[in-house]
């Protein structure tokens, strides 16, 4: 005689589902975002001009992917949107990719610390001329260049500046000097010439100041 039938097995549970793709892109770009922030923290430059070109590309094939299996992926198609702006902007307003994040403050005391160009990928850069005192004559047709990538651009000038400003945005808002203008490309210009006013501080320098998505104001201290 056969004995009792042994327990008919239950139904096995579902294997756990693979993580998916915009999850893992998505997390690359946290990844890639935490390392950046501590790059800056220990002072080394984070290769922003190879790292988001890369990360576009990363993002058009993960949504090609998505298509041939006939889903879609919002989060990444807005990824790459933003991805795209922040590379078109600062391609065409010649704002850097590097230079590293966070709030950043210049200010010069001397012709020799005085730099050529002074740059930021994210974030906010001051750059404060007001204490190079009377080296400031020594500046003629020196040109000084501020760029930030995407975030807040300020330059200081003394009330004794001369020379020719130039200050524009990819996407944003432009201040220079009293003047102002907003929206996509806006672009000013100044010429300071005559006499330094008595008792300011001379300086005569030109400056080229632009950010790819924000604000640049340049300003008197």
């Amino acid at each position: 005689m056969n004995g009792p039938a042994p327990p008919a097995e239950g139904p096995r549970p579902a294997p756990e589902p693979a993580p998916g793709t915009g999850r893992v892109v998505v997390g690359l770009l946290l990844v890639l975002g935490g390392a950046a922030w501590l790059a800056d923290a220990l002072g080394v430059s984070f290769p922003w001009g190879l790292v988001l070109p890369a990360l576009l590309v990363a993002i058009g094939l993960a949504l090609v992917g998505f298509a041939v299996r006939g889903r879609s992926s919002g989060i990444l198609v807005a990824a790459g949107a933003v991805l795209t702006v922040l590379l078109a902007v600062g391609s065409g307003a010649r704002v850097p990719l590097s230079g590293g994040v966070g709030e950043r403050v210049e200010r010069p005391t001397s012709v020799a610390e005085l730099r050529e160009r002074y740059e930021l990928a994210v974030g906010s850069l001051t750059v404060d001329l007001t204490g190079l005192g009377e080296e400031g004559t020594a500046l003629r047709n020196r040109v000084v260049e501020a760029r930030v990538g995407v975030g807040e651009l300020v330059v200081v000038l003394p009330e004794g500046w001369r020379g020719n400003a130039t200050a524009q945005a990819g996407i944003g808002e432009v201040r220079l000097l009293g003047r102002s203008q907003e929206g996509l490309g806006p672009e000013l210009r100044a010429v300071e010439q005559g006499p330094v006013p008595p008792g300011s501080l001379p300086l005569f320098l030109h400056l080229e100041a632009s950010v790819g998505l924000g604000e640049v104001e340049v300003r008197h201290g």
